[in-house]
């Protein structure tokens, strides 16, 4: 009986494991960084900020786990999106720009979906070689340069609160899980035709 209760419990005590542990992670930095500002609603904003596209396509990674699959794309397809959006935000509006982007990555992850499910082939291979694609179509249609999003709209709702300007950026070469969209700032004030111009 008493078995069966310790059992029990440690069943429930890994049920919250994780969120134990993110909370004693914010109280060790909170009691070590105090006197540095770790809980001002900056730093906390600038947290959140930061962990956002990582929390996103963890929500995403969940449900690909839960049903035995892996996804290996998932980093240049958040790039490519990225890539997409930030081009279109050239010709078009905001509305019609993020909709472009979400458009791309559910195609991708349609496709992912029909070689799997319907091919049968193993969702291993396939998005490790769909990652390949994504990311050197996003490093094609860009010649490996940076996209600044000069959108004002854009950027009131997913820039920086301190003025910076968001940057789309191409996977680098030779890696699977590129970080989509960077802050960058002008380090000249000419023309923001190329991204050579804008340093990320």
């Amino acid at each position: 009986m008493d078995t069966t209760r310790n059992d029990q419990r440690r069943l429930k005590l890994n049920e919250y494991i994780v969120y134990l542990g993110f909370l004693l992670i914010f109280v060790f930095f909170s009691a070590t960084l105090f006197n540095r500002g770790f809980l001002t609603g900056t730093n906390l904003l600038n947290i959140t900020q930061q962990t956002t596209m990582i929390s996103v396509m963890a929500i995403g990674m969940t449900f690909v786990l839960s049903a035995g699959e892996i996804d290996l794309s998932i980093g240049s397809v958040v790039a490519l999106s990225a890539m997409i959006t930030a081009l279109l935000l050239r010709f078009t509006n905001i509305f019609v720009a993020v909709l472009g982007g979400m458009a791309v990555g559910a195609l991708v992850g349609l496709i992912n979906g029909i070689f799997v499910t319907r091919v049968r082939i193993p969702s291993f291979i396939v998005t490790l070689g769909m990652s390949a694609i994504a990311s050197g179509f996003a490093r094609l249609i860009t010649n490996l340069e940076s996209v600044p999003v000069n959108n004002d709209a854009f950027n009131a709702i997913f820039g920086s609160p301190w003025g910076r300007r968001p940057c789309a950026r191409p996977p680098l070469a030779g890696t699977r899980s590129p970080r989509a969209a960077t802050r960058c700032r002008r380090s000249s004030p000419a023309s923001a035709r190329t991204a050579s111009r804008w340093r990320c």
